[in-house]
């Protein structure tokens, strides 16, 4: 939009200023007038002067603040930088006499005018003039005034007097004149270096008793549509390819993510000892989003993916699910309507997968308002539907798979064939996770030792640390002990080293009949090798232990257990060191984060902080070779993400030198839990006649719909690959 000054007779004369702090040398030439009169030889020197010194140009360094001002120095006070009026300025800084030099004033002011007019939407024409701080004596009126006027606003700042001044320029308004709205900088340089520059204070001075006021607005100057790259990136544990823009003077060297995009956020778990003695970590993808970034932030439409299987698609807002939507949780049930907030919160429809029931009107804040006027916690019905569903269900679907492990239960085992005997059984048991489900492991009666001798074997589980008696812990309930701590102190060992979390059932003849021995050396018992016979008791059945804070039964369901982070009940580090990058769920406790770039920057400016230059360069290039590991673990994590796809990858590596803090990785903590039973099978059954025996023999105890048999054996023939 443009102002127009209203109709001006005779013309009205002005003097606009631009005090400019400390920090930089203005380059403009001092003009130089005096009677209203340019002396044209001193002028044609001076553009002499100007040709020479464009050949020996040097690159300038400005430092600007937040508002795009060079910063004070020396810690004074700042100048005032509110809306202020002078009606007898002129008086009081040029003395009495008004008469006598307004006139002069007036003159000098139309042989300094040189503005022209603008075609639409480009800046006028002209010079603007030049007199620094460290003036004494000025050459015109024009001069003398623009100094006083500095040293009114100036007086009590600290600023350095050679590179400090007035910009000045002069306006004649006529009558058919306008001004644009603008805003007060150095054209100059943003025409040179698309930089911008402001001054600390504008003044406008009025040599005439007429005319319209100038209307000044306390706005931001709404910046240039920014220029869109197509980029692929990594910030840490976040792989992103799609549009982004430069970060600008808030972030300067780097790109944010502005427009569409895919991002895939990565995390890291401990996953045990595989390939060395040093801990392996397996690569978890914790989200994927796809949709519209604004300013590094997730914004507009898109869609998010967590790795409990939940996800949205609808609009963000700042990183949050905000506007309209669809929710839907890991068992089908969905949410569409209003968020705010990252809450359900306005009109809206829940269809419930459990009992096939919807809810349709007013929701607030994750709550519905039913026809009686009370309100249902949707988040707490939801885990309900959860617990039930995880702890009933088809049984009859139960999968088994068979591999043989019996090399290292003889004499004269070979090493080779146990090694591949091993790789076999992890490969299964991987799978078998993979799939969200619990291995439950059974060995027949031809093997030499039992299921838990060939996990501790192979180095999957230390029993005593990470694995549970399901016998002992019915004793202390009985009792009227902490059962509990039994089981909360077995999975917080096995989240801190990933390796499995075992619970084992002493279900052969000798253990089902010790019900009065406690055994604090149970892993040390050879159980019986015959077909168990004794009906295991009803106080093992698992559901009289499960206690959300020690032993959830969110255990048979792992991606609702790592996904939703239930790991930090047991872990302090757990809920502070997983950030999740991602927006959060509904009800969620974690805190919606982006990243943002700068790394290379952060690394400079502390290694600038050294005094001793040896020892700044030594210790920039220790930080740039950590740098340079940091970027190699990440490749390296990076490199079994498969597209689409959350949870656990199944890419296991190790760290090396490197720390996944310094690679900006977030560590997550993931369960690996399993089932044992020391009873044997029958040597010779089929898988419908095993599954026959296990559905009879557990079917009361465990939520077999959440298992699949891993029935061990010592075959000679190993599975080459696993369908």
């Amino acid at each position: 939009s443009r102002f127009r000054n209203c109709p001006l007779r005779p013309p009205c004369p002005t003097l606009r200023l631009a005090l400019h702090p400390p920090g930089m040398e203005r380059a403009n030439k001092r003009q130089k007038v005096q009677a209203g009169v340019v002396n044209e030889e001193e002028d044609e020197e001076e553009g002499e002067e100007e040709e020479e010194g464009e050949e020996s140009e040097e690159e300038l360094e400005i430092s600007i603040d937040e508002d795009g001002r060079t910063p004070l120095h020396g810690g004074g006070p700042p100048p005032e930088y509110r809306f202020r009026s002078f009606p007898k300025l002129l008086q009081d800084l040029l003395g009495g006499g008004e008469a006598s030099w307004l006139d002069g004033l007036r003159k000098d002011c139309e042989a300094a005018f040189t503005a022209r007019a603008a075609k639409k939407g480009e800046y006028s024409a002209g010079e603007t003039f030049w007199v620094g701080a460290d003036v004494e004596e000025p050459a015109t009126v024009l001069e003398q005034l623009a100094l006083a006027i500095f040293r009114l606003h100036a007086g009590r700042c600290t600023f350095d007097r050679a590179t400090s001044g007035v910009e000045w320029w002069t306006q004649v308004i006529d009558a058919d004149d306008d001004i644009g709205w603008h805003w007060d900088r150095d054209y100059g340089l943003e025409a040179d270096a698309g930089f911008q520059l402001h001054p600390h204070v504008a003044t406008v001075t009025y040599l005439s008793d007429v005319g319209a006021p100038t209307l000044m607005l306390e706005t931001t100057e709404e910046p240039e549509e920014p220029e869109v790259f197509k980029k692929c990136f990594r910030i840490g544990g976040q792989l992103y390819y799609g549009d982004c823009k430069a970060g600008g003077k808030a972030r300067p060297g780097t790109f944010i993510r502005h427009g569409f995009g895919r991002q895939v956020d990565l995390a890291a778990t401990p996953a045990g000892s595989r390939f060395s003695d040093e801990t392996a970590y397996e690569t978890v993808v914790t989200g994927i989003y796809e949709g519209s970034w604004d300013e590094d932030a997730m914004s507009g439409q898109g869609t998010y993916k967590w790795s409990d299987g939940s996800s949205y698609e609808g609009h963000f807002e700042n990183g949050q699910l905000s506007g309209h939507g669809r929710f839907v949780w890991p068992d089908g049930s969905a949410y569409e309507g209003a968020f705010v907030g990252g809450t359900m919160n306005g009109q809206g429809r829940l269809d419930s997968r459990f009992d096939g029931k919807f809810h349709q009107g007013k929701f607030h804040r994750n709550c519905f308002q039913q026809a009686s006027g009370r309100w249902l916690d949707i988040l707490e019905k939801a885990r309900r539907e959860d617990s039930a569903r995880i702890a009933t269900g088809d049984v009859d679907k139960i999968q088994v798979l068979r591999c043989a492990f019996g090399e290292c239960h003889r004499p004269d085992a070979r090493q080779a064939k146990m090694d591949v005997e091993k790789e076999a059984l992890v490969r299964m048991l991987e799978q078998i996770q993979s799939e969200g489900l619990i291995p439950l492991v059974a060995a027949e009666a031809c093997l030499g030792g039992s299921a838990l001798d060939c996990l501790t074997a192979a180095s999957l589980v230390d029993a005593e640390t990470q694995g549970v008696s399901v016998r002992l812990a019915a004793i202390a309930q009985r009792r009227r002990r902490d059962c509990h701590s039994m089981f909360h102190d077995a999975i917080q060992q096995s989240l801190r080293t990933g390796s499995l979390f075992v619970v084992t059932f002493e279900d052969d003849d000798v253990g089902c009949s010790m019900q009065q021995e406690e055994q604090e050396d149970w892993t040390k018992r050879a159980p019986d090798t015959n077909v168990p016979e004794t009906p295991m008791p009803e106080e093992w059945a698992l559901e009289n232990f499960f206690l959300p804070t020690a032993f959830p039964v969110e255990v048979f369901q792992p991606e609702l257990f790592n996904g939703r982070n239930l790991a930090r009940c047991f872990l302090p580090e757990a809920a502070q060191q997983l950030r999740p990058y991602g927006p959060p769920q509904p009800g969620s406790l974690a805190d919606a984060s982006v990243g943002s770039g700068g790394h290379e920057a952060a690394v400079a400016e502390e290694a600038a902080g050294e005094e001793d230059p040896e020892a700044q360069a030594a210790a920039l290039a220790e930080k740039q070779a950590a740098a340079a590991e940091a970027r190699k673990l990440v490749e390296k994590a990076a490199a079994g993400v498969t597209v689409g796809r959350v949870g656990s990858t199944g890419h296991f590596f190790e760290v090396g030198g490197a720390s996944l803090e310094a690679a900006g990785l977030p560590l997550a903590y993931c369960l690996r839990p399993a089932l044992c039973v020391l009873g044997r099978l029958p040597d010779g059954l089929g898988d419908e006649e095993v599954k026959e025996l296990i559905i009879k023999r557990f079917g009361n105890h465990v939520p077999l719909h959440r298992t699949v048999l891993l029935l061990l054996g010592d075959r000679e023939e190993v599975p080459e690959t696993l369908q």
